[in-house]
């Protein structure tokens, strides 16, 4: 049986639909998605999620109304979310932090973070780029058929990020030529108990600074490496992203 294409809506959205006998009406965009990108007809059923776990079956009445077909508390499908939840806070590099969206969001990453650092070439991200960060992720969420989007925070400083770190997180830090540092798969292994979030801090091209060591020393983040090879950002990115979801799905500790 062949798989219904599927469409992301804000969950608000399809909560008020349901205050209007299950209608949905759609945006510019989103009509221009189904009737010309996916070319459904009058009548065709697909599938609505809501990035938080719930997807209903809805049918195509007309250029820009569709009607679901379950109550809101009746979704067809429904998951909890993930755990322990997987974060990545990565340096933006000048190219290939689109790919680092797209890949994680198919690989199973929970929460991303662009970081500026020391060394970074962008310190702020504009109102424009975000929002087409988020809408890189809202089609890697169709695409990929995940119930669950992931969560894409404001820019941070490096400081900050470490300045986050609780009782029951794991915070490690992607590094290279460190011969203290453990490979990531090792440390994950070696876990003695279950932690609510695992975060992997990504630096950029021309690497951490000695001071930006040292305070993750200080707040006790673990020197983590991926392999034998030097990383560009975006690859050391998915290579942690899929490390981290490979390990959680034979974790003892995933509920």
């Amino acid at each position: 049986m062949t798989e219904l294409k599927r469409l992301l809506v804000n969950h608000d959205r399809i909560r008020e639909s349901f205050e209007k006998g299950n209608y949905l009406e759609l945006t510019v965009k989103e009509n221009h998605y189904l009737s010309r990108v996916l070319r459904l007809k009058r009548g065709a059923q697909f599938n609505v999620i809501d990035g938080m776990g719930n997807l209903w079956t809805a049918d195509f009445i007309q250029k820009n109304i569709v009607r679901l077909c379950a109550d809101l508390g009746s979704p067809s499908e429904s998951c909890a979310k993930p755990y322990p939840e997987i974060c990545l806070a990565v340096a933006v590099p000048k190219i290939g932090f689109d790919d680092v969206l797209r890949m994680s969001c198919e690989i199973g990453i929970d929460t991303l973070l662009p970081i500026n650092t020391e060394r970074s070439l962008y310190n702020e991200v504009s109102s424009q780029r975000f929002a087409r960060w988020q809408a890189i992720l809202n089609e890697a969420v169709e695409q990929s058929e995940r119930l669950w989007k992931p969560k894409l925070m404001d820019m941070s400083s490096f400081s900050d990020w470490t300045n986050t770190v609780s009782d029951n997180s794991l915070f490690t830090i992607g590094t290279t030529r460190l011969d203290h540092a453990i490979y990531l798969e090792k440390l994950l292994l070696n876990l003695d108990e279950a932690k609510d979030e695992i975060w992997v801090a990504i630096g950029p091209e021309g690497g951490w600074t000695d001071n930006e060591l040292d305070v993750a020393k200080k707040k006790n983040c673990t020197y983590v490496e991926f392999g034998e090879s030097i990383l560009r950002t975006s690859t050391a990115a998915i290579s942690a992203c899929q490390l981290l979801c490979s390990w959680r799905r034979s974790s003892s500790y995933v509920s």
